[in-house]
């Protein structure tokens, strides 16, 4: 199974969720525009995220406001069910997202299997060359630091 950085996945989880909404404004025609609804909105979504390319206090209240109000919980609380039975690691391997292909070639060596180059998705939502430590005030890294104890603890990772 895979594994990643819990404060790296909720910012991309943030991202997601914001394009989900764009894009589902974009199908149900809600968009508005006097060319076609798609451009228009798709251009809103460029603005939005270039706003967002270098971290500031808007970008990090956003982040915390998000973790305050709740909207995520159902995705926090699936999340360390994928990685634990009965509060250990139940997988043999763990590949780390943040080394994803190595750790798949790793993986398909052992195993005798050919590897292969592995596809690339959902990976022009959130802006490039922001560091996820950015996003974060001190409240909203501890929170999330708390929430997910136990998969920084077990796989080592840090803010």
């Amino acid at each position: 199974t895979v594994i990643r950085n819990p404060w790296d996945w909720f910012i991309s989880l943030y991202w997601w969720r914001r394009y989900s909404r764009l894009k589902g404004q974009i199908q149900t025609g809600r968009v508005a525009a006097p060319k076609t609804p798609v451009y228009y909105a798709l251009r809103r979504w460029r603005q939005t995220r270039n706003r967002y390319r270098t971290a500031h206090t808007v970008g990090k209240e956003s982040v915390e406001r998000a973790l305050r109000r709740g909207w995520f919980e159902a995705h926090l609380a699936r999340w360390p069910r994928f990685y634990f039975l009965y509060g250990r690691p139940y997988a043999d391997c763990y590949l780390r997202f943040e080394h994803l292909q190595e750790d798949f070639d790793r993986v398909c060596h052992r195993l005798g299997l050919p590897g292969g180059v592995l596809p690339r998705t959902k990976s022009r939502v959130r802006p490039k060359g922001v560091d996820y430590r950015d996003y974060y005030t001190d409240w909203s890294r501890d929170y999330i630091g708390r929430r997910f104890r136990e998969i920084v603890d077990t796989f080592g990772y840090s803010f």
